[in-house]
């Protein structure tokens, strides 16, 4: 396809307000569009419903090969800017302009044209759909809404670039489901890189620096593993090794790294502040004697009584979290029996963390926490006497974000495997792993006894 003239409109009822974006494309003036759609926004302002409707319109002129565009828009400003007769002073549409400079620099040529309104109208009747309904319309609603209130909304959006959305106020709310780990996690992070907000982090190389980060990728997401014990377990695009994630496993399931765990009554000592298998299993409060192993009781307590809603564990210690330089992002985990119309019970899962590292960490963390729903099913079938099965696995993060350091990163490694590989070439089984897995173990142990022999643990308190 060699040139694509894009129309594209944006309104927002209040400004700031309710928005939606809209853009059509055409292969030539009066055409029929060759894609077409309008999606709503959340609060958000005229300028950045223009802008957004800017970038998903060369994002998707872009997917279809586009050679040159012609952008026709009825905002002056948006025309002004793009072809250097304005400056970009808003912080809201700095990221989108970024993004769509980007975006133009991969086509040989293009052009920009103002309009008026009434030239303009197939693009704003889109707009008004949009808004009247609070959906997506016409090929947005068929390729996930790029809208932050997408809240709870399946999103499968394409592998395109991680461009998100201009913050409007409002976290994005965004839902991703999939039979396997390995699907649900891909389809996460495709929804964070589409739908997910621009927002800035206390962690960012500032301004002052020679190169600035980009505003992270941000949402509240709930993803939802429907089968958690099967295949393909692994995705490929994590960005670790097996022998990395053999070695995370056995410390949330196995302790191996509890000893590293600091004397919080010893100001010199510089260990770690927490693992989570010592919140979990060996849990300690100020004025109780003894650890709790909250796991335990919470096997015990269904085993008893299987539809409790109380078999719950939880990592928080606000007398400590609440000033700790590195507080657990894992928050709880809560467990329910469920029985089938066989009456043969499921192991349900729900995990919350409050802050969570959706590229760099997040798979892992799933890969752990259900290896970990496993080896509880298996104890709560010994306890009972009686088949467990695994149940869902659902994960809610109130900040689920890539940091902008870490975009280019993401664009080249996950990105690309999306968009260039089949679902069974970016993805492992367990069974092809284990023999890595088997391989990497005498490796861990040798591993964890050198750092032990260059700095001794000290001996556990009480």
């Amino acid at each position: 396809m060699t040139t694509l003239r894009i129309e594209i409109d944006g309104g927002s009822r209040g400004n700031p307000g309710p928005a939606a974006s809209a853009a059509i494309l055409r292969e030539a003036p009066g055409a029929e569009p060759v894609w077409a759609g309008g999606w709503p926004l959340g609060e958000a302002t005229n300028n950045v419903a223009e802008y957004s409707a800017l970038v998903r319109a060369l994002e998707v002129a872009a997917a279809r090969g586009a050679r040159r565009v012609e952008i026709r828009s009825d905002s002056e400003l948006l025309v002004k800017q793009l072809t250097g007769k304005y400056k970009v002073g808003s912080p809201l549409i700095r990221p989108l302009y970024a993004r769509s400079r980007e975006l133009l620099e991969g086509v040989e040529g293009w052009t920009a044209r103002w309009v008026p309104r009434e030239e303009n109208s197939a693009a704003d009747a889109l707009v008004n759909r949009a808004l009247d309904s609070g959906r997506p319309v016409g090929d947005a609603a068929e390729e996930g809404s790029a809208s932050p209130m997408a809240n709870r909304k399946k999103t499968q959006p394409s592998a395109g670039p991680a461009a998100g959305v201009a913050p409007s106020g409002s976290i994005p709310v965004l839902f991703a489901e999939g039979s396997s780990l390995a699907e649900a996690w891909e389809k996460s992070l495709l929804a964070l890189a589409s739908s997910g907000g621009r927002m800035p982090t206390e962690y960012d190389q500032k301004l002052a620096r020679a190169e600035a980060d980009e505003p992270s990728l941000d949402c509240t997401m709930l993803m939802v593993v429907r089968e958690p014990a099967s295949e393909p377990f692994i995705h490929r695009a994590f960005p670790g090794g097996l022998e990395d994630l053999e070695e995370y496993r056995q410390e949330v399931l196995d302790g191996i790294k509890d000893h590293w765990v600091r004397d919080p009554n010893d100001p010199k000592d510089e260990r770690w502040e927490y693992t989570y298998h010592q919140r979990l299993f060996k849990y300690e409060v100020p004025g109780v004697k003894g650890r709790i192993d909250q796991l335990a009781r919470c096997v015990e307590k269904l085993a008893k009584s299987p539809f409790t809603r109380r078999a719950q564990a939880i990592t928080w210690q606000p007398w400590f979290d609440l000033d700790c330089y590195d507080p657990a992002c894992l928050q709880s985990i809560w467990l329910r029996v469920v029985p089938d119309a066989r009456d043969v019970w499921h192991l349900n899962m729900d995990v919350r963390f409050r802050s969570r590292d959706a590229y760099d960490a997040a798979y892992m963390n799933c890969f752990a926490l259900i290896s970990l729903q496993e080896r509880l099913a298996g104890e709560l079938a010994e306890k009972a006497g009686r088949e467990v099965r695994l149940g869902r696995y659902a994960d809610f993060s109130d900040s689920y974000h890539i940091y902008g350091r870490r975009l280019a990163h993401f664009r080249e490694n996950f990105l690309r495997q999306v968009k260039e590989r089949s679902f069974e070439d970016r993805t492992w089984t367990r069974e092809f792993a284990e023999e890595i897995f088997a391989e990497a173990r005498p490796r861990i142990r040798e591993k964890v006894a050198a750092v032990d022999a260059q700095r001794p643990p000290k001996p556990a308190a009480g």
